[in-house]
């Protein structure tokens, strides 16, 4: 580029100052020549051709106006080879040649293209560019073809249709486009895995695995399967195809375990090639297991009246592509547990091309339900003609949704869409930065998106969190008065323990304490929340009959957990006649039993304003007896209580229903009836 450019004029010298982009030199442009007075230059920059020499600075001296060289773009260049839409199925194929690459024999695809260097034999870089998927890196050559090798090892690998066209560009940015040619690599390929996931059949862990091409007759030794969490290997004991892609495996899924499934044998119909294949990790969840009673104890909906805190299909601005007659309410056409599941009734929207994407808020806009960061959200989701993603988001400081999930197949099966708050992978959505950072998130909405037009009615049930428990402290309380007044316990000789489910039925190292000698004995012991525990209190750690509640065979106490720490008092064998209050009552009356309706236990309270012969009988709704409370003569005076376990003279536990209990206290006799609910 010229610096100051003043060109001479007829019989005049000039000094140019010009520059390279780095250095300055001089040039000089002679009267005597033919230059001075001449058309200057049209274009900057340009070539200069001249000679070099030194008058105080370097400075080159053209000699002619042909020594100043404007520059010319590339001319216009066509691709030859691969002609346009070839197919490549076969290293055999003409596009393919085999040659030496620094010392090693490749198969390569040979491209080349007409030259487009300009009159002035500019030299020229020409680079390959790709619309779509392409290499990872340029290709760049200053040649007119090139050789770009193809993986010899897995060349299905390459499959697909690649668009691209070249460039060439002059050492003055000056640059040519050739045209656009596709080329397809079709090689033979082997079915791959591209989705595998655990659902749930009538209740029972499945393995679904879809693959990218159809299956020719799988076998189960085509499919393993390794438990990650035992490190282990589990045999499939049936493959059942249920598409052309796809099969539903079933053997022993162990549930809360991490399972892997490896593949090996499988060919599509009509090819050879079989190469293994592995999964990603699936952990086998059961919602509202027996495992888990912890479920529908954090159950966040249930869908048997409402949607719940969900709001309406078309209520987010995010929403498009649906609708706005889509519906989502309770319906009764399925549950998984219940009687009733949330209907999503999603209808495509016409005049919108390209599928749909519809987000559903949770408790919005408060968003007020907060959940523990180290929990488990989950449903699940079946549906009529559907094949959809959908996923989770909570907000944390941020907007965090959990990896999506293909909905596939689910007209027969029930999924498990979980999200491991702790654990699974996420990525920020609007503002969020792919973390979950603090102790408890709050729930934000539902993602669901299909890439095609079609209209889906899916099934969703059972929301809720599943928490990582910890054990909490139950103090168990027995009160051994009767006993010790019967001379059936000695208070200096005989010790009091629990054995139950928490240890393995073996109380040794539970054994309660009188702390303030009322004869009530204590033992604290952890237990998991929301399990249910069964228990029995015994004497010296005995299992001889007298020694242990319920003798006999006879059941053994039931305890739901709470999620906190408690406290639960008993009498020794439940059949204890104590004062419920003090003081003497004026006239005989039986009362309500409370709780009612009840379960586990119920206090029925009665007073004996004198002494009488008591007894109060048990009856279940057809008059037969059903238990024996209190048959004692001579009673005292007073306000009386006695607790019912809900359980017959033989120590076995009630059906639900209806009772009838008896007084009959001297001449007085009153009958009441409650409610026993397992």
């Amino acid at each position: 580029t010229a610096d100051g450019f003043s060109w001479p004029a007829d019989g005049n010298d000039a000094s140019i100052t010009l520059t390279d982009g780095t250095n300055e030199f001089t040039c000089r442009i002679d009267k005597d020549g033919e230059m001075d007075g001449a058309t200057p230059p049209a274009s900057w920059p340009l070539d200069l051709v001249g000679v070099v020499s030194e008058f105080y600075s370097p400075q080159i001296m053209p000699r002619y106006m042909d020594d100043f060289i404007c520059n010319q773009a590339p001319m216009a260049f066509t691709i030859l080879n691969p002609a346009d839409d070839a197919v490549i199925t076969s290293f055999d194929d003409p596009e393919v040649e085999y040659i030496e690459v620094d010392g090693d024999s490749v198969y390569a695809m040979f491209v080349n293209w007409t030259d487009a260097d300009d009159p002035e034999g500019d030299s020229l870089t020409y680079e390959m560019l790709f619309i779509g998927e392409g290499p990872d890196e340029t290709v760049t050559t200053a040649d007119t073809f090139i050789y770009i090798p193809l993986d010899q090892e897995e060349p299905y690998n390459m499959n697909g249709t690649y668009t691209y066209y070249f460039t060439a560009t002059d050492p003055m940015g000056e640059m040519s486009v050739s045209d656009t040619h596709d080329v397809t690599f079709d090689f033979p390929a082997p079915p791959m895995i591209v989705d595998a996931q655990v659902v749930l059949v009538d209740g029972t862990p499945k393995y679904y695995v879809e693959f990218d091409l159809p299956l020719d007759e799988p076998e189960i030794a085509n499919f393993s399967i390794y438990d990650l969490s035992e490190e282990a290997a589990i045999t499939p004991t049936a493959v059942d195809s249920i598409a052309p892609n796809a099969v539903l495996i079933s053997g022993d899924l162990p549930e809360d375990h991490m399972l892997q499934l490896y593949t090996d044998g499988l060919t599509a119909p009509g090819a050879t090639v079989a190469v293994p294949d592995t999964s990603y990790g699936n952990r086998v969840i059961i919602p509202f297991s027996a495992a888990h009673p912890e479920d529908e104890a954090k159950m966040l909906e249930n869908f048997e009246t409402d949607k719940g805190l969900f709001q309406t299909l078309t209520y987010s601005g995010s929403t498009g592509g649906i609708l706005t007659t889509s519906t989502f309410d309770a319906s009764a056409d399925a549950a998984y547990i219940g009687d009733k599941s949330g209907k999503m009734v999603l209808l495509d929207d016409p005049a919108v091309n390209g599928g749909w994407f519809v987000r559903i808020p949770y408790d919005y806009p408060s968003y007020n339900t907060v959940v523990k960061a180290n929990s488990v959200l989950m449903f699940v989701l079946k549906g009529t003609a559907a094949d959809v993603n959908i996923t989770l988001t909570i907000k944390d400081t941020g907007y965090e949704r959990a990896m999506w999930k293909n909905v596939t197949l689910c007209e027969n099966d029930w999924q498990v869409v979980a999200f491991d708050l702790a654990n699974d992978p996420v990525e920020g959505w609007i503002t969020g930065d792919g973390t979950v950072t603090g102790e408890t998130v709050k729930i934000a909405d539902i993602h669901i998106s299909c890439d095609t037009d079609e209209d889906v009615t899916l099934y969703i049930d059972g929301f809720t969190e599943r928490q990582v428990l910890s054990p909490v402290d139950i103090t168990l309380n027995v009160i051994m008065k009767k006993w010790v007044e019967e001379g059936w316990f000695n208070l200096a000789m005989d010790y009091v323990d629990v054995a139950g489910t928490f240890n393995e039925w073996d109380g040794t190292d539970d054994i309660a304490s009188d702390f303030d000698g009322d004869t009530t004995y204590t033992v604290t012991v952890p237990m998991m929340p929301y399990g249910t525990e069964y228990f029995k209190f015994r004497i010296n750690g005995s299992w001889d009959d007298g020694k242990h509640e319920f003798d006999h065979g006879g059941p053994a106490r039931e305890l739901v957990v709470p999620a906190t720490a408690s406290e639960f008092t008993f009498w020794f064998n439940d059949d204890t006649l104590e004062v419920a209050a003090e003081g003497i009552p004026t006239e005989f009356a039986l009362h309500q039993n409370y709780p009612n309706p009840f379960n586990p236990t119920t206090t029925i309270n009665f007073d004996l304003p004198e002494i009488a012969d008591v007894k109060l009988i048990i009856y279940d709704i057809t008059g037969r007896k059903v238990r024996t409370l209190v048959n004692n003569s001579g009673v005292a005076a007073g306000y009386k209580k006695i607790v019912w376990n809900g359980r017959d003279d033989f120590g076995n536990g009630v059906a639900t229903g209806m009772y009838i209990y008896r007084l009959i206290a001297g001449d007085f006799v009153e009958v009441k009836k409650m409610t026993f609910l397992k």
